[in-house]
């Protein structure tokens, strides 16, 4: 089953991927640590600039499996022209580890220092504000909010470990598919349980019932999904934070089941109105696809037509239609607000409310398309029919 706009955001098929890496190290936050090589002097052939120099510091928790990995940032710094005489880690729990986080005012780890002579400061500092100047002249940088998962100095604990919980009800086959663990496990964040539970079992009663949910499918994010700022921001319209932290996704997209009416909501049919004489027309089955992708419409039932047929001449005369292949949309049409607010573009509603496919251009010129009225073939380019 294919996917739509909104599970798109929850498995970040879209801009919502935050990639734990080395890459996202350097644009922490709202800031990019290393500005662009090209202002670097030394790549100026100016024999004369000082070679920019750095010494990294790491602070890290070995125990922490699945903090972000550092490894590559040496290479990183280099790629944009830095030299860096000096790489080592230490503990934060060390001597010289506590020693650093309280002096640094460090409150999670990884965190990474870096002494920069003056030709490396010129450049950092384009982006990030040194924290202080050393009697030995370097000047001190700190990356101290490396992306999650990190370990959490003040709450004593690994943050950014996200456990999904998916409440689903066994009896509604059309319900929209949810993203599977795997998907899940793409989605920007760091995975840990991914559980599903039937609306009709104990723990699923319980769960349905603690977070007062409307309809099903339902996901609940433990709180740590906050820390994922990118991905957050892509769901967090559509639910709410809960008093323990966890965040519900609440408007799942159709089709789903309202709890309150018990009723399946969002079950849309289609017509497909084609000419089998018509052997160069274009495959009016490409319509479901583009339902699916554009408005992110779930088609319960398709049913094919033909306007030779005694209920293909009824459609055409009904609908006022002269230009085919075309696709007649009707049921729960309401549930999908961006089909309201974008159909003027693509056709008009008639007055049972049935959706009639009917401007064909809005597919493209590549698609041939014929005029009854004029019983000619035309390019979707020129094909207009309203009626």
């Amino acid at each position: 089953m294919k996917l739509g706009k909104l599970e798109i955001v929850l498995i970040a098929a879209v801009a919502l991927v935050l990639l734990v890496n080395v890459a996202l190290l350097f644009n922490v936050g709202s800031f990019n640590l290393l500005p662009p090589a090209a202002n670097n002097d030394q790549n100026t052939g100016n024999p004369a600039a000082e070679t920019p120099k750095l010494r990294l510091l790491y602070v890290v928790n070995s125990d922490c499996v699945d903090c972000t990995p550092l490894a590559g940032f040496k290479s990183e710094l280099e790629a944009q022209g830095f030299s860096v005489t000096e790489e080592r880690s230490i503990e934060f729990d060390s001597s010289e580890g506590l020693g650093v986080v309280d002096d640094f005012d460090l409150n999670r780890v990884p965190s990474i220092l870096l002494f920069a002579n003056q030709a490396a400061t010129d450049q950092l500092s384009e982006a990030i504000a040194p924290v202080r100047r050393l009697d030995m002249g370097d000047y001190v940088f700190v990356v101290g909010n490396v992306p999650p998962v990190f370990f959490d100095l003040q709450e004593n604990r690994e943050r950014g470990i996200v456990d999904v919980t998916v409440v689903f009800d066994l009896n509604c086959s059309e319900c929209r598919q949810v993203p599977s663990e795997e998907q899940m496990a793409q989605s920007g964040f760091k995975l840990g349980q991914y559980r599903t539970l039937a609306s009709s079992s104990l723990e699923g009663q319980a769960v349905a019932a603690d977070y007062k949910l409307q309809r099903l499918p339902s996901i609940i994010f433990s709180r740590d999904v906050e820390l994922y700022s990118e991905f957050f921001a892509g769901i967090s319209n559509y639910g709410s934070k809960e008093s323990d932290g966890n965040f519900v996704f609440r408007q799942f997209p159709p089709v789903y089941l309202d709890l309150n009416s018990g009723k399946k909501v969002g079950i849309v049919h289609a017509i497909f109105l084609g000419m089998n004489a018509c052997a160069s027309c274009y495959d009016v089955n490409l319509h479901t696809g583009l339902l699916s992708q554009v408005f992110g419409l779930e088609v319960a039932t398709r049913t094919y037509v033909d306007v030779a047929s005694a209920e293909g001449k009824k459609l055409l005369a009904d609908y006022n239609v002269f230009l085919v292949p075309t696709i007649l949309l009707s049921g729960d049409t309401n549930a999908y607000p961006g089909l309201l607010a974008a159909w003027s573009d693509f056709g008009t509603v008639a007055s049972d409310g049935r959706f009639v496919f009917r401007n064909l251009s809005a597919i493209g010129s590549d698609f041939n398309f014929f005029d009854l009225n004029s019983n000619q073939m035309v390019a979707g380019i020129d094909a207009e029919g309203s009626s």
